[in-house]
This record gives structure tokens, C-alpha cells and sequence, in this order.
């Protein structure tokens, strides 16, 4: 939800930016006898700057829900109250209409981006601003294609009601923004007495702000960006006043923003991620004004229109795709009211303040320079917004190390960091060979005996040959971790399988028990029935008895009459006696019938047993590995990628300050998600653009095995194999037997 609300404040104030300057240019620059458009610059800051004043004074007063709401809605209800004055031609009245337009989408861009700095923290801001910015693109883009044609269809006048519907809908996501805001436990150092008058109090927090390097630097670059855009601006004024009437600068501006906004989503949606994850602030805020140097240079041989949008083109892409977000990437360690007020000292004052001084300048050199040597006043302030950003990524350091020094202490997660006794560790004898050494216990005493030296002496590891040394322990411990990451993830996956076949046997043993039982009572009811049959069987061999005893009497009397026939009744007296052992034997037999009923139950239990030995001798047979082997294994290899990771921190702190690194190794074991984002933008600022640093940064962030496993197989591909190789080359011996219990799994994962 807040990425969304986000999404949707950036797009409506973007639009509202449009349609406002689209609109106070046509009203403005179509205006005959033509206005000094020098004189509009300084009277329109001036206003900017009078509202920045009331909303910074009112941000301590009212809740910044209500406030911002209502600054919204009021803006809707004067444009509906100057638009009912539209037919008014006083010069006064224009130029007052022209500045509101101006004036009212610049500190509606403010209040989005203050809703969205108190949504996001730093480490989310680099993931996710640059789908901020690319819905704020989107906005420009439906704002400058829908203004030709509302002119066509509606014409002029439905471009002010459109204005005024903007920013009622905008009050929507703003009040969602404020509702889902980020806890926060940091304050401002120096309160002030709230009672007062509106001046002292702006002047109190001015001071407030003007206290910080960071934020005194980066005012001093926004206040020279607003020079360098109102420059740009005026030549691109003066071009469109002498050659367009008003439908034919709407129409341009409408066709501008369509375009430049197009080409700065491409940009937001291809590069602008990767670029603001990989680069540091200064970086980011050095961009703007090199490329301004680049399309400035054209001005010393031609002149052109082609020229002058082409410049205002690239100004636009540049403020709005990059200096946006990196402003907040900057401001997101602050507390939440120094970063508001920031925010609008930078708006506010600076960027009115640029415009007051861009208007001067203008003045006294637009008639001397004319139109064509006019955008070389360019070149001397960019040069100066790159003088004032070198210094930025230590100001962000030292902002981010203090808020995380408060933020840890209160947590009770910080404590000093104390070196390895002395007593313990010789320095003098301790070889740099054995930061890189296979044992690992080699390498953490090393590491110990090499930070008690810089804890005496921070020269002594300003060699070249030890510094790249220490590189190469980190390197080979981030490796290490990564190993066992991707053993992990390997062994979680097999845990996992493991379980869902565990789940289905114990659900399908119930039915299969059920099953056993139904076969058993159905054995039972059959050899009752059987000994029943045995219980007629009696009856039928006595019945068959005395039927001989007749046929002994017929054998006689047959006797008697025909001599042969002694023989054959002799014959048939052993039959029918063969016949009383026949029936007893089958009596015998059908007695049987319950013995062997149970002789049936007893084979159905060894059959049992038969398949339980079948089961386990098909186990050993596979060489399986139990889940609580799984677990053991996971377990050991979570404590040797902590083991790792500490090693790394070590030698981090060898080669960067000491106390830096230690408060953000302790705070990314923070509970709240907010210190463990500043822990990781300050390790940023202090390690990025070093050989390990990327590695290390994926490792620390806050992501899933899995997404942590591709993320660093992006920067080194390794698979289960390669990882049990680097175990391998490890003389510890509790990796090597996690080794030989690993390599069963490898084998049998590679056998498919």
C-alpha cells in the first residue's frame, strides 16, 4: 500500500507541475505589451518563498496529515476563485494568476515527497524510489499528451478545472502516506521554545539546519541548480514569447512534457535502479551538472532553437530523474522534522532564492550577452555545484554513523569495540602472510594483532603490500561466506524435500493401516465360516460311516450270490476305510482352520516387519541423509558463514575507521528493520567502489537465502560443487568433516 499511495502522490503532483506551467506560461508570455520575464522569475520566488515560510512554521503547529491535506485542498479552492476572474486583462492580475500556478505545484511536489520520506527509509528507497519516480514520470507524460487535446475537444478553459481537480484527488494518497509512516526514535538536538513569533521561529530552525555540513552543502546545490534551471528557463521563454500565441504554447509545453517525460521513464525503468544502487551520493548529485556542462558548449559556435530545447530538455530529466532521489537517499538518515524542514529550505528558500538571483542576473546581463551567449552564465555555476558536492559522502557517513550511535544505544546493541589483549597478541611477530592463511584461527589472530597495532598507531597499515593484503583476506572470507550461503540454501532445499515425503508418508500410513485392519477381520469372518464348514464336514464323514456299515452288509449278501464280487467288496470295505482316515483327516485339517487363521495374522505382522526392513535396508542402500542430519548441518554451516562475516568485518575495520564499521557491523543485528537500513547505506558510503564491496552489501542486506544466493551468484557464479571446493581448501577441521557429510548430498544432487 504505501508504494502504491506513493506511486500515485508523485503522479499527481507531477501532473499538477504541468498543467501549472503550461498554464502560467500561456497566460504569461501571450500577454501583449510582453512581460519582463526577469522581473516574473524574482516575483514568483518571492512567493514560493513567503508559503515555504507559513507551511515551515506550521509544521511544528499541526499534524502533517491535516496540514498538508488542507494545503492541497486550498490550492484547488483559489484556482477555482481566480479562474472566476478569468476575463480580468489588469497586468496585476495576470501576473499574480501566473505566480500562483508556479507557485502552488512546487510546495504540492514538496508535501508528496515529505508524505514519501516518512513512508521509506534510506535501503528502501534505493530498492523501490525508482518506481516512485517512474510513476512520477508517468504522470508528466498522461499530463502533457491529455493538454493538446483538452485544447482540441474543450478548449483552454478546461485545462484550469483540470489543475483544480488534481490536487483535491492528490489530499487521497498523502493522508494513506502519513497513516503507514515509519517509526522513528531519533530527535532533534536543539529544541526550541514553541512560543514565539513566526519569524524567530523560522530563523530557529534555519539555524537548525544550517548546523549540519550535509544539509548546508546540498542547500547551497539546489540554490545553484535553481540558477542554472531559471537561466535555461529564460531562454526558452523568450524564444516561445516572440514566436507562439497562447493555444501555441500550450500546445508545446504539452508536447514537451509528453516527450521528455517518455524519455524519462525509459531511463527510471532501465538504468536509474542499477545507477542509484551502485553509486554513492556525490556521485548522484555530480551527475546534473556535468551534463549541463556537456550541452552548454554548443553555445560557443551556434545558436540555435534546437539548441535551447534540447538544454531545457535535458534540465528536466535531470532534476526530476535523479536530483530527486538522490535528495531523499541524502535526508532519509535525519530525524523526521530536521528532514521535513530540509526539504523545505531546499524548495522553498533555496530554489526561491536561485530564482531572485537568477532574475537579477538576468536583468543586468540579458541585454549585453543577448539570447545566444546567454546560456554560457551556465558554465561557472555548474563548475561551482561540483566544487560544493565533493565532500558529500562524509557528510552522509557522519550523519548515518550518529543516527545509528543513538538509535544503537538505545537498543543496547552498541558497545565499544575493544581490541585483543596485548598481553595475548605480539604484534612485532605476527606476518601479514597469515591474514590470507587456509586456518581460519590463523587468520582471526592476525586480524586481532593487526588491529591492536592500528589502535596504536593508524599508520602502520598504510602500506601498499599490507593494505592489499588485508584485501585479499576480505575477499577470501566473503568468498567463504558466500560458500556456505549456497550450501545452505542446497541443504534447505533437500530439508524441504525431505519433509514434504515425510508429510505424505504419515498421511497416507492411516489409510494404510485402515486398510490392514479391513484385511484382517475379513481373514477372521473367513476361517470362522471355514470352521463351520468343518463342524458339517464332522456330520457328513458320520453319515458316510454308516453308509459303509450297509455297504458291509450289501458286500455279504452280494457275497453270497456272486463269488467273484469277495473280491471287489473286500476291495471297496479299504476304500470306505480309507475313507474314515480320509475324513478324519480333513477334519484335522479344517481344525486347522483357526491355528491357521492366526498362522495368517503372524504372517501379515512379519509382512509388516518385512516391509520396514525393506525400507530401511533401501536407506542404507541410498545413503540418505536423516532431516536431523539436515538440521545439524544447517546449523554448522550458519555458524561458519557468522565466523566468516566476522573476519570480514575485521578487515574492514583495518582499512576504513575503525568505529564506523564495528557500529555497523553491530547494528545490522538491530530488531528494527530502520537501523539495519541505515547500517547498510552507511556501509555503503564507506566501502562501495572497492573490490568486496558489492559482496558484502548482498550479504548484509535484508533478503531471503534464496534471493540472496542468485543476487551474489550475479557477481560470482557458484554452484554446490565450487562451494564444497573453497571448504575444502580450509584447514579447519570442523569444515572438513561438514565437508565429508556435504559431499553424499553433492553427489547425489549431481546425479540428478
Amino acid at each position: 500500500m504505501p508504494l502504491l499511495m506513493a506511486s500515485l502522490a508523485t503522479f499527481l503532483s507531477i501532473a499538477t507541475v504541468v498543467f501549472g506551467r503550461t498554464l502560467s506560461d500561456a497566460i504569461l508570455l501571450s500577454v501583449r505589451p510582453a512581460v519582463n520575464i526577469a522581473n516574473f522569475f524574482i516575483y514568483s520566488s518571492l512567493a514560493l518563498m513567503a508559503v515555504s515560510v507559513v507551511y515551515y512554521r506550521l509544521l511544528r503547529a499541526v499534524h502533517p496529515a491535516r496540514l498538508n491535506a488542507g494545503f492541497l485542498l486550498l490550492f484547488a479552492v483559489m484556482t477555482l476563485i481566480f479562474e472566476s476572474f478569468s476575463g480580468a486583462s489588469a497586468t496585476w492580475y495576470i501576473q499574480a494568476y501566473a505566480t500562483f500556478l508556479i507557485t502552488a505545484p512546487a510546495l504540492g511536489n514538496i508535501i508528496a515527497w515529505n508524505a514519501i520520506g516518512d513512508a521509506f527509509n534510506a535501503r528502501q528507497g534505493r530498492r523501490l524510489f525508482y518506481i516512485v519516480c517512474a510513476f512520477s514520470t508517468i504522470g508528466g507524460i498522461v499530463a502533457g499528451a491529455c493538454i493538446p487535446m483538452m485544447l482540441d475537444w474543450f478548449g483552454f478553459s478546461s485545462l484550469p478545472i483540470s489543475y483544480c481537480l488534481l490536487f483535491a484527488t492528490a489530499t487521497v494518497p498523502v493522508i494513506i502516506l502519513h497513516r503507514n509512516r515509519r517509526s522513528e526514535k531519533t530527535m532533534l538536538t536543539m529544541p526550541h521554545d514553541e512560543s514565539g513569533s513566526m519569524f524567530r521561529e523560522f530563523i530557529n530552525g534555519f539555524d537548525d539546519v544550517v548546523r549540519s555540513p550535509l544539509i548546508r552543502n546540498l542547500s547551497v546545490v539546489f540554490f545553484l541548480t535553481a540558477v542554472t534551471t531559471n537561466i535555461i528557463d529564460y531562454s526558452l521563454k523568450d524564444y516561445l514569447q516572440t514566436n507562439f500565441d497562447q493555444n501555441g504554447i500550450a500546445y508545446f509545453y504539452g508536447q514537451f512534457n509528453a516527450i521528455s517525460n517518455g524519455f524519462n521513464l525509459v531511463v527510471q525503468l532501465t538504468l536509474l535502479s542499477s545507477f542509484l544502487t551502485r553509486f554513492r551520493t556525490r556521485t548522484l548529485f555530480a551527475v546534473t551538472p556535468i551534463v549541463l556542462l556537456v550541452f552548454t558548449f554548443p553555445f560557443l559556435f551556434v545558436y540555435s532553437a534546437v539548441c535551447v530545447v534540447l538544454m531545457r530538455f535535458m534540465d528536466v530529466a535531470l532534476r526530476f530523474v535523479i536530483q530527486d532521489a538522490a535528495r531523499e537517499i541524502a535526508l532519509s538518515p535525519l530525524p523526521r522534522l530536521l528532514r521535513n524542514r530540509a526539504k523545505v529550505i531546499f524548495k522553498g528558500v533555496m530554489n526561491p532564492l536561485g530564482g531572485i538571483t537568477a532574475g537579477v542576473v538576468l536583468n543586468i546581463l540579458a541585454g549585453m550577452m543577448g539570447p545566444r551567449y546567454l546560456p554560457l552564465l551556465i558554465i561557472p555555476v555548474a563548475l561551482l555545484s561540483l566544487y560544493c558536492v565533493r565532500n558529500l559522502n562524509r557528510y552522509c557517513a557522519n550523519h548515518l554513523y550518529m543516527s545509528l550511535q543513538s538509535s544503537a544505544i538505545k537498543e543496547g546493541i552498541l558497545v565499544p569495540v575493544e581490541p585483543a589483549d596485548e598481553a595475548v597478541v605480539n604484534v612485532a611477530q605476527v606476518d601479514p602472510a597469515q591474514l590470507v592463511d587456509p586456518d581460519e584461527n590463523v587468520r582471526m589472530g592476525a586480524l586481532d594483532a593487526f588491529t591492536v597495532l592500528k589502535s596504536h598507531d593508524e599508520e602502520a597499515l598504510s602500506s601498499d603490500s599490507l593494505r592489499k593484503t588485508i584485501v585479499e583476506q576480505i575477499r577470501h572470507d566473503a568468498r567463504l561466506a558466500q560458500a556456505t550461503l549456497v550450501c545452505r540454501l542446497a541443504i534447505s532445499k533437500a530439508l524441504d524435500t525431505a519433509k514434504n515425503a515425510l508429510e505424505a508418508a504419515l498421511e497416507d500410513t492411516p489409510q494404510k493401516a485402515a486398510d490392514a485392519v479391513k484385511k484382517e477381520n475379513y481373514r477372521q469372518d473367513d476361517a470362522a465360516e471355514r470352521s463351520d464348514t468343518v463342524s458339517c464336514g464332522d456330520d457328513d464323514a458320520a453319515e458316510r460311516s454308516d453308509t459303509v456299515s450297509c455297504g458291509d452288509d450289501d458286500a455279504t449278501e452280494r457275497s453270497d450270490t456272486v463269488s467273484c464280487g469277495d473280491d471287489d467288496a473286500a476291495e471297496r470295505s479299504d476304500t470306505v476305510s480309507c475313507g474314515d482316515d480320509d475324513a478324519a483327516e480333513r477334519s484335522d485339517t479344517v481344525s486347522c482352520g483357526d491355528d491357521g487363521a492366526s498362522e495368517c495374522s503372524n504372517s501379515t505382522a512379519l509382512g509388516e516387519d518385512g516391509a520396514s526392513e525393506s525400507v530401511d535396508k533401501g536407506t542404507d542402500d541410498e545413503d540418505r541423509i536423516l532431516p536431523s542430519d539436515y538440521i545439524r548441518i544447517i546449523d554448522s554451516l550458519s555458524d561458519a558463514y557468522v565466523a566468516a562475516t566476522q573476519r570480514v568485518f575485521k578487515g574492514l575495520m583495518l582499512l576504513h575507521k575503525t568505529e564506523i564499521v564495528a557500529a555497523v557491523y553491530q547494528s545490522l543485528a538491530s530488531s528494527r528493520a530502520s537501523t539495519r537500513a541505515q547500517a547498510l547505506e552507511l556501509l555503503q558510503l564507506t566501502i562501495s567502489n572497492t573490490p568486496y564491496g558489492k559482496r558484502i552489501l548482498v550479504m548484509c542486506d535484508d533478503v531471503d537465502l534464496a534471493d540472496k544466493c542468485r543476487r551474489l551468484n550475479e557477481i560470482e557464479s557458484l554452484n554446490l560443487a565450487g562451494s564444497l571446493d573453497i571448504l575444502r581448501v580450509e584447514e579447519s577441521r570442523s569444515l572438513r568433516r561438514l565437508t565429508r557429510k556435504l559431499e553424499p548430498l553433492a553427489e547425489k544432487m549431481a546425479s540428478g
